[in-house]
This record gives structure tokens, sequence and C-alpha cells, in this order.
């Protein structure tokens, strides 16, 4: 892991605070150590914001503790805020349907793995909000694509993609 002192004369202080921002969401650094680092480094405000934006980490920005020390802009601050609050009702609905999702596919006995979206920001940032998603994404067995489909249908859901009838000679023929 690279040191933040090095990360901070090599990458910018910017750069080296998303990756504090990480270490302490991790808990690998506490937030008292956090603040030392924001302290000690000043960030240029647009450079930071734009890095923040860029990588979705204005949840755990506000969530630290540092914001006011790193931003001083009000503007900024609540515009942060308000980012954070629609991605989180914008999450919560994502996570209502892959509850959906899992109850159709579970009622068939169907073996899923969910990954991305909500259980990525759940495993990395311990919230399901702190990072934007639009989809569910699942890996299935190849043989359990056409039940699937059809539970996921019979629930309600609409095809994005048409797939022909004789997808099942399809699957067979890559599984």
């Amino acid at each position: 892991m690279i040191d933040p002192e090095l990360a901070a004369s090599r990458y910018g202080a910017e750069h080296a605070l998303m990756a504090m921002l990480l270490r302490w969401q991790a808990g690998t650094i506490t937030a008292g150590q956090l603040g030392a680092f924001a302290e000690a480094h000043p960030v240029d405000a647009a450079t930071c914001t734009r890095i923040l934006d860029a990588h979705q980490m204005q949840s755990v920005f506000l969530a630290s503790g540092i914001s006011g020390t790193v931003l001083r802009d009000q503007e900024r601050l609540a515009a942060f805020s308000n980012q954070a609050a629609y991605r989180a009702r914008f999450n919560m609905v994502i996570l209502g349907e892959l509850t959906l999702v899992h109850q159709a596919l579970s009622a068939r006995r169907l073996e899923v793995m969910y990954y991305k979206g909500v259980v990525l920001s759940r495993l990395l940032y311990g919230d399901f909000t702190s990072r934007m998603t639009a989809d569910i994404d699942i890996l299935i067995r190849a043989e359990d694509l056409v039940p699937a489909r059809e539970a996921l249908l019979e629930s309600g859901y609409e095809e994005v993609y048409r797939y022909p009838e004789a997808y099942r000679g399809y699957v067979q023929g890559i599984s």
C-alpha cells in the first residue's frame, strides 16, 4: 500500500485524500488520522470536487467528518448532501427490485449470485447508498437462463432484449 505522503507528493493531495477516505471507510485508519492528514494537506476545492464526483464518494466524504475542513464552500457541501440523498433514494428502489427478483428466482429454486451495484456498495462502503447504480447484475447457470427469464416475465418484468424461443438450443450449445 502506497504511503499517503508519497501519494500526496506524487499524485497530489486530492488523490491522496481519496485514498485516505477509502482507508477510513475500510477501517484501516481512524477518523483522527484522516482529519490530521486533511489538515496537513490542503486541497484544491475544484479538483477535490471533480474527483469526489467521478468516484461517487460524496457520501463517504460527508460521513467522514472532514468535509468542513477540506471544503469550506457551504454551497458545494449542500450539493454533495443533495446528491447523496438522491442516490440513497434511488438505490433504495433498486434494492427493493433486487428483493423482488430474488423472490421470483428463489420460488423456482434457481441459484443466483448478485454482484456489483448495491451489493458491491454495501461490501465496499458499508452501505448500499454510497455509489449510484442503475441495474441489478446477477449470475445464473446457463441451464437456468430460460427458467429465470420465465420467472421474471411472470413476475411482471419486461424484456429489454428479445430472445428467440429457440434460445434453449443456443444455451445448450454454449454450455
